[in-house]
Order: C-alpha cells, then structure tokens, then sequence
C-alpha cells in the first residue's frame, strides 16, 4: 500500500468514527480469549462507522498539520481513496453482521503469534462473509491468516500456528479488563492495559534505566492497570487512566513519564519531526494524579493539534524513508552500471539504464522511485560520453525524475556514490554539466 505509515494513521481515525454506550456485558464476548498471560485487549466499534463526520474531521487533521500545496495534494489522493475503500468495506462487512472487534496482545506465544483478533457473530450474522472481509486485516497478512470459530466468534490470528495455542487456551478471570474500560469511559475505541504482576516483572527486568537516573522500575511498578476511552468525530476527544498500587507509585510514575518526555525533547532530529515530539509530550505535562490513580483528558481542540503534528509527522518520516531506499536504488544501478562496464562493454557505460538491468539481472523494481512511484520511469540516466575510469567522480549521471523540486533529489555520481542535494541551483548545475559534456561528445563524432 502506498505511503503505509501516513495512510495507517488515518486509518486509526475510523476506529473512532463512531459513537455508542458500552452495555455493562460487553467483556462477556472477550472472557473466553483471555488469560494470565493477556497483557493488553483493544475494542474497537467496526460496524457503525460515520464517513461524513470523518471526512470532516480529518480535513481539519490536515488544515493543522500545515502542508505545502503540493504535500497536501499528494495526502488528500491518497486519503480519498484510502476513504472509498474503506467505506465500501464498511458496507460489506455490516452487511454481513459485523460489529465490533477485539484485538487481543499475549505473551503466551511469543514472538510468533502476539496478537489475534476476535469478532463476536450474533444471530442472523453471515459468518463465511464476515470471515472473507476480515483476513486482510489479519496480523501477518491475508497469506497467513488462520481463521478459527469458537465462542460465537471469529478468531484470526497470523500465521506460523497462531492458532494453534488458541485452540487451547484456558480462560482465567481479568476483572482489571472490566475495570479498566469502565473507568476510561465509553468511546468507540477503547484500549485496556492489564498486565499480570509475573509481566511486569520481566519488563521490569529488561527495562534499561530511564533518562535523569529514573528508575525503569516506576513504570511497571505504577501499572496495575490502565485504559484508554477515545471518542468520535467531529469532536474527537480522548482519556487515559491508570490505576497505580497506591499514591507514590502514581507519583513515581509521572515523574518517569516527565523524564522521557524531557529526553525525547532533546534528541536530534530534524525540525519537523521535532515539532511533532514536542506536541505529543506536551500532553505529559497535562497529567494529573488523584490518589492512587493518574488520569490524562485530550480536549477537541488538543486532538486535531496533536492528529495533525502526528500526520505531518508521519509524512516527513514516509518521506526520509522512501528517499534512504531511492538512495539505495540509485547506488545499485551505479554499481550495475559500473559492472556493466567492466563485464560487456570493456570500459563503456551502458546505453541505457533499462539494457543494463536487464543484461545484470537486477529486480525491474529497482526503477522504480518509491518517494514518487507515479513518475515513469523514476530515475533519468545521463550517460557520460567517456571511458569509465575517466568519469570524474563529480559528474552527476543518475538522478530522481521529478515534476517538482519538492525539497531536493538524490543523485548518483561517476564514482558510484550518491548523495541528497537540497540545493536547486547546485542541482542544475551539476545536471547542465553532466548534459553538455554529452551535447560536445556528441558534437565531435
């Protein structure tokens, strides 16, 4: 899927897109699935999912993550169709008598099968139709999901036997998983962290010490419990509450939360993406401890804020990402290239990248620019005219076919190695350096 990391925050914004009171039962679907090895459980309202409301909100998402023209056009194709997709899926699936999911995260067979799902089918429900439309969702993909009924319910966990442990799990009562939904409040999303005593030890165990001598100890120390209520659109708001053993646990635990909060404020990134830090920890300071308890409220206002730093985030990390692996690409048709020379051409650059990837077996995808998959091809080849051990290692020879300059381009130079130049001028310089020593070559034949 193109753009997964952006595309799957958006996502995240349909399983809060509808509203609707929790009934006082509503664990009793869960409780066959859940155990002492359970750690965490998500409830999720699939199934009365309001598209228009979400249009609207996640317009506002984008108004407050301020992209450029050409950035917003890029998200707003994207989300459209991500939109009508997941809006036929909807239909599909509430024809079918889906309704809510869990998603359920274990220990218990870890690493193969951490999570699973869980769909409750009530009566009247199509059981084979809600089975089809869910696999995808599947942890590990549509390829390896295994599909179980038990309980009157679906159960889809990854591949690898994720089943298999399933089929004989012994159910052991968690009234913190009551407790924690309850006191969160109702939401279309609602999260319960409810790790066992024997968990938090080994996370305790393996924790690393926390920045300004804060013991790792405070965080698993201060959770007896936890969760997580997120209301819908267009007023999407959220609350987080965690039951602690007793007030100095409530309080240790904040001051471990402050402390890395302070420590992700300092590290180097770049500005954008420090932006987005400082939006997000900025909510630690919003936290409140009462007794035993610490609670954190996320106004309307706080979360289209936090949303569109999180988006805008998200899209510069998608865009540093594609560009390391168009870097990549570039430095292997370089290599190919050089290759080439060496093997068929006797000292010659090949004619054309397409000849030379062919003739060196390379992967066609390597072609393919994946910070701009719509240009075709996705990489301009200017082949220098001389013999390849007098290519000066300057000369620019592959770079990032582009409509617009967009913050900069990669580029492959004589020597193989290749660099991001941000500076336009520069760019052209180097491009109308490397084309006119082709125009004179071409001149003198």
């Amino acid at each position: 899927m193109k753009r997964v990391a952006l595309n799957l925050f958006l996502l995240a914004s349909l399983l809060v897109s509808a509203a609707g009171a929790q009934a006082p039962d509503a664990t009793e679907a869960i409780k066959p699935f859940v155990n002492e090895f359970t750690v965490a459980v998500a409830r999720v309202d699939l199934g009365a999912i309001n598209f228009d409301a979400l249009d609207r909100w996640s317009g506002q998402v984008l108004d407050a993550a301020q992209f450029d023209q050409n950035e917003r056009a890029e998200v707003e194709k994207d989300l459209k169709q991500t939109l009508t997709q997941a809006r036929q899926w909807s239909a599909d699936f509430k024809k079918a008598g889906g309704g809510t999911v869990w998603v359920v995260f274990s220990l218990e067979s870890l690493p193969d099968a951490p999570m699973f799902m869980v769909v409750p089918t009530g009566q009247g429900a199509n059981v084979q139709q809600i089975r089809a439309s869910l696999a995808p969702f599947a942890p590990g993909g549509p390829d390896h999901a295994e599909i179980l009924q038990a309980h009157n319910a679906i159960v889809i966990a990854s591949g690898r036997g994720g089943l298999g442990w399933i089929k004989n799990l012994k159910p052991a009562p968690r009234p913190e998983l009551a407790a924690a939904l309850s006191a969160a409040g109702d939401g279309p999303l609602q999260v319960a962290l409810i790790p066992s005593p024997d968990a938090l030890r080994v996370v305790e165990s393996m924790a690393p010490s926390l920045p300004d001598n804060q013991p790792a100890s405070a965080l698993a120390r201060g959770i007896v419990w936890g969760g997580l209520a997120v209301q819908a659109p267009p007023d999407v708001s959220g609350r987080v509450i965690i039951q602690s053993p007793d007030p100095r646990s409530a309080n240790d635990l904040v001051q471990s939360l402050k402390s890395l909060a302070n420590w992700a404020r300092q590290q180097k990134e770049d500005a954008k993406t420090l932006k987005m830090i400082n939006s997000v920890t900025a909510l630690v300071d919003q936290i409140q401890t009462h007794g035993d308890r610490v609670e954190l409220a996320v106004d309307a206002k706080q979360a289209v804020s936090v949303a569109g730093e999180i988006s805008r985030g998200l899209h510069v990390s998608r865009q540093v990402s594609a560009r390391r692996q168009s870097a990549g690409n570039i430095r292997q048709l370089m290599l190919g290239c050089i290759m080439y020379a060496n093997d068929v051409t006797g000292n010659s650059f090949p004619n054309t990248l397409q000849q030379m990837v062919q003739q060196q077996n390379i992967a066609p995808q390597v072609l393919t620019n994946p910070d701009r998959p719509n240009e075709k091809p996705g990489y301009i080849y200017v082949k220098p005219p001389e013999p390849m051990n007098k290519v000066p290692a300057d000369r620019l020879v592959i770079y990032e076919k582009f409509t617009h300059f967009d913050g900069g381009v990669n580029v492959g130079f004589g020597d193989g190695h290749v660099e991001f130049i941000n500076d336009e001028a520069r760019f052209h310089k180097l491009l109308n350096d490397a084309q006119q020593k082709q125009k004179q070559a071409g001149a003198q034949q």
